[in-house]
């Protein structure tokens, strides 16, 4: 039934896209919209948490904030491994935003829903303990739950499509964003700053460097339906 109603979306091209253009509305709108863009902030983080795990690193905690913002607070154990940490924030969430994509083209619904709510109850089981992130991370959880338990094929398609083009939108903007603080506010431009000091390259440089990689993901994410 998923595949024929996907089939069915494809045929009716506009309204996919008028969910996909709802989506985009819906990250600008006050609380909703900062709720649904901390799904690419708790991806974010986890890459960076992720990264930690692999250098032999420890992660001391996950943070996740209402204003879309989040934290990941690591102890490296070496220079390579601070900057494998600070480059894999941005990188795993443009190589999300574009498997998603994938997933989504292909008909993996229901593995869509169990790897977010996976990434999110292995976050709260682990790592993020400030209110934000655990009320979030709960809310969350129920709501895609409760979309795998309902398994209404309208439901689910529009909950994935938000969801994905949420992720797509946000990872590649969000560089966007770092490039601009890394000029004009430097001393904020978080990862970017971080590779900056560890290399003595200027941030500028490395937020360029994040805007190419989020836009060859990006390129490949559209060929995946134009």
């Amino acid at each position: 039934m998923e595949e024929q109603f996907l089939n069915w979306i494809e045929r009716k091209e506009l309204l996919f896209y008028s969910i996909v253009i709802l989506s985009l509305i819906l990250s600008r709108v006050p609380v909703i919209g900062r709720f649904i863009k901390c799904i690419n902030t708790l991806i974010h983080e986890s890459g960076h948490a992720f990264a930690a795990l692999i250098t032999s690193g420890t992660v001391l905690k996950v943070e996740l904030f209402s204003d879309t913002s989040g934290a990941a607070t690591i102890l490296s154990n070496s220079w390579w491994a601070k900057i494998c940490v600070s480059l894999t924030g941005y990188i795993f969430s443009s190589a999300m935003s574009f498997a998603l994509l994938y997933l989504l083209k292909h008909n993996y619904f229901s593995l869509i829903l169990y790897f977010l709510v996976s990434l999110a109850a292995f976050n709260l089981i682990f790592w993020v303990r400030n209110l934000y992130g655990i009320i979030w991370i709960l809310i969350f959880v129920a709501i895609c739950g409760g979309v795998l338990y309902l398994n209404i094929s309208n439901l689910t398609l529009v909950w994935l499509i938000i969801i994905c083009t949420i992720v797509f939108s946000d990872a590649l903007l969000s560089t966007f964003e770092l490039l601009y603080i890394s000029i004009f506010q430097s001393k904020k431009s978080s990862d970017a700053l971080n590779l900056s000091k560890i290399t003595w390259i200027p941030a500028f440089i490395w937020a360029l460097f994040f805007v190419a990689q989020a836009g060859i993901f990006s390129y490949y994410s559209i060929k995946l339906f134009f």
